[in-house]
């Protein structure tokens, strides 16, 4: 729930899934999302993901979610 309330903080709402598509408000602007994957959370990983396609600017997004150690781990600075 915390990180619920963080994201309504920072400007993010979730309003609702219909089908395969997700309704999102970011800081004000209604977007849509459509998804493409999911990884659901496994004890081995330690983490949830979702790749979704904004609509509007074919934009692809990773949202993961997991133990801080396995985030960290995997940020980097660097693009290939």
């Amino acid at each position: 729930m915390a990180l619920v309330k963080a994201a309504k903080h920072l400007g993010y709402i979730f309003t609702g899934i219909i089908g395969e598509k997700i309704q999102i408000i970011v800081k004000g602007v209604k977007e849509t999302l459509k998804i493409l994957d999911t990884f659901e959370f496994k004890s081995v990983r330690q983490r949830s993901s979702i790749v979704v396609q904004n609509i509007k600017t074919g934009e692809i997004i990773l949202y993961c979610y997991g133990a801080d150690s396995q985030i960290k781990a995997r940020l980097t600075t660097e693009f290939p």
